[in-house]
């Protein structure tokens, strides 16, 4: 998601990965509360990338905003505001039902943020960077991505002079 504020202020870039989820509950469970919903290993690449550029990552298996990651937004955002308790924060979203659960309604009103939502069929007028940038750049970063993982992982078979297999 690209946030900017009406003063023209941009907002750390939160993306959503499809990675899969572990077969072990614990440790999907562990993944989501430690690290944004991706196992050990992957996570070793992407905290690096958050703090190279200053966004914030998550996964799933869908690759799709969830609540989870709705009110994690909210708090990444609006938490630490100085005016936290005097001024209101309108946001417009669209009407993704991720967007509008009871946690993130309730995390909203917690933290002075008003949600509205873009009636449907005008997100294209309200949202043009999902049209336009957002759906592109998580494409051309999941392929670059996948492609420094996949040679680093036959880099390693090559050094260790062992079969490459491949690994998620």
């Amino acid at each position: 998601m690209v946030m900017a504020d009406s003063t023209g202020k941009k907002y750390s870039l939160f993306l959503v990965l499809k990675t899969p989820a572990s077969k072990i509950k614990v440790v999907v469970q562990e993944n989501l509360t430690l690290r944004q919903g991706f196992g050990k290993q992957l996570w070793k690449d992407v905290e690096p990338l958050q703090n190279r550029f200053q966004c914030r990552i998550y996964g799933n298996p869908t690759a799709w905003w969830n609540s989870l990651i709705g009110v994690d937004f909210l708090r990444y955002h609006f938490a630490d505001r100085p005016d936290l308790a005097t001024k209101k924060v309108f946001l417009l979203w669209d009407d993704f039902s991720a967007h509008f659960t009871d946690e993130v309604v309730a995390c909203a009103a917690e933290l002075n943020v008003v949600l509205e939502k873009i009636p449907p069929r005008f997100t294209w007028m309200c949202q043009p960077a999902d049209v336009a940038w957002i759906r592109p750049m998580k494409s051309q970063l999941r392929k670059m991505w996948i492609d420094n993982s996949i040679r680093r992982q036959v880099k390693n078979s090559k050094s260790q002079n062992s079969t490459f297999k491949l690994q998620a």
